[in-house]
């Protein structure tokens, strides 16, 4: 492998892996988003507030651990956009002239 196509390469796995955080991050916003609203009904002077113990602490749970993951997952993707970023500016600057 010559190094324009190592470099090619790297430059082409940052993208794919940023793609796929960005993808994730919003897969767990919708997570969160969807179990914190499922948590509501469970709350004192809801209809179903007498389930809190059994299925509304269980959503709520979930809700925290997708909350972790979202913020898990935006702080990878905010990283690798800087990545590829940074990675554009130096073949920007560094890459061949034509």
């Amino acid at each position: 492998m010559t190094e324009e196509e190592e470099w090619a390469h790297t430059k082409d796995n940052a993208a794919v892996d940023l793609r796929r955080h960005l993808r994730r991050t919003l897969y767990a916003l919708i997570g969160f988003l969807a179990t914190a609203a499922a948590v509501t009904p469970f709350f004192y002077g809801n209809p179903l507030h007498e389930y809190w113990s059994s299925i509304g602490r269980c959503l709520l749970l979930v809700s925290m651990i997708l909350w972790l993951l979202l913020i898990l997952e935006a702080a990878t993707a905010v990283i690798g956009w800087n990545y590829v970023r940074e990675l554009k500016k130096i073949d920007k600057r560094y890459g061949p002239s034509e």
